[in-house]
């Protein structure tokens, strides 16, 4: 009997009005804010993402899907913010709008050890802006995320917030876990014995039991930022109490990703377990340059839909209970 690839489900007939209702809800709530669909393939050029996660990142190195014909290489793609960037910039969509605002819905592939929370193909609900470093914008992209959650019927979450700094502070930042990491390498997994080498920032991501303990006995505050990073930071967590957005300050928060600078965010759910993100996001004000587009800031977000069920399925009493019943019509 053949059987579907791990990693992968069917959705079936019975639940695709749940995926249809949280896609309606998606919609609506992105009109609201002046967010425009976009749609980009599900396969790109393998330099695309190469170029834009970078070399030493967790998905470059170990899960992209690639597909190979002749001398050329694409991949499956494994997050949605790379492909909008490279549409923007094919498009020469800075030259026909000013403030660019978009969302996505659609796959994305991670050729990963299939596991609760996680599949090798997955879905994901999305937004980018792009043209601004205003704080502003980082206010609105996460108040706009808190505002999604929240019109899914989705409660019990938490908002962390961080900010990596310029290009200049997260070169300070990686300086200050290296010195301080260097006398506790031996008592690092094998895992991140790589990552201090080549992305010292990702072992702060890491769960290992021990390499936890290492990471608790770090100190570390914003000591990195530069003057104008700390004011920006201070502009958007004024905006979000402003707007009575409850969220937790953590220095520890890095985003496994190389392009992120300045502000970063993550939104966890304990009932998810170890693996407790249901979307994250964050600023990344180089990337469209260094992809050859117009020198403009970005900042964006994605979340898991599988992630946003299972959460829903957890939180309900009745587990057979759809989420397309219970989410704000």
């Amino acid at each position: 009997m053949l059987k579907k690839v791990p990693g992968t489900k069917d959705i079936l007939p019975i639940e695709v009005s749940r995926w249809q209702k949280i896609e309606e809800i998606s919609r609506k709530t992105f009109s609201v804010y002046n967010y425009q669909e976009i749609r980009t393939p599900i396969i790109e050029d393998i330099a695309v993402y190469a170029r834009s996660l970078g070399e030493f990142t967790e998905i470059v190195q170990k899960q992209m899907f690639l597909v190979k014909n002749n001398e050329d290489t694409y991949v499956l793609r494994p997050e949605g913010t790379a492909s909008v960037v490279r549409a923007y910039i094919e498009n020469s969509l800075d030259k026909t709008t000013g403030i660019a605002k978009f969302y996505y819905i659609g796959p994305m592939f991670r050729l990963e050890r299939p596991q609760k929370g996680r599949l090798r193909q997955f879905h994901h609900i999305g937004a980018e802006v792009i043209g601004s470093g205003q704080a502003k914008v980082d206010i609105e992209v996460i108040s706009l995320a808190d505002r999604l959650l929240d019109e899914w019927g989705i409660s019990g979450y938490e908002i962390i917030v961080n900010s990596l700094g310029c290009q200049e502070d997260k070169k300070k930042l990686i300086k200050i876990l290296k010195d301080a990491f260097k006398y506790e390498r031996d008592n690092l997994c094998d895992e991140c014995q790589k990552r201090f080498q080549n992305n010292v920032l990702r072992i702060l991501d890491c769960k290992n039991e021990g390499c936890q303990k290492v990471i608790k006995k770090l100190n570390l505050q914003d000591k990195h930022l530069c003057d104008d990073c700390s004011a920006h930071f201070t502009q958007v967590k004024s905006g979000l109490d402003a707007l009575k957005i409850k969220y937790r300050i953590s220095p520890y928060l890095v985003r496994g990703l190389d392009y992120y600078t300045r502000t970063v965010f993550e939104i966890t759910h304990k009932d998810l377990g170890a693996q407790d993100a249901l979307g994250a996001g964050g600023r990344y004000d180089n990337l469209v340059k260094e992809l050859g587009g117009p020198d403009v800031s970005a900042m964006g977000f994605a979340f898991g839909i599988e992630r946003l069920f299972l959460v829903h399925s957890l939180q309900s009493t009745d587990h057979s209970h759809s989420l397309c019943n219970s989410i704000r019509r």
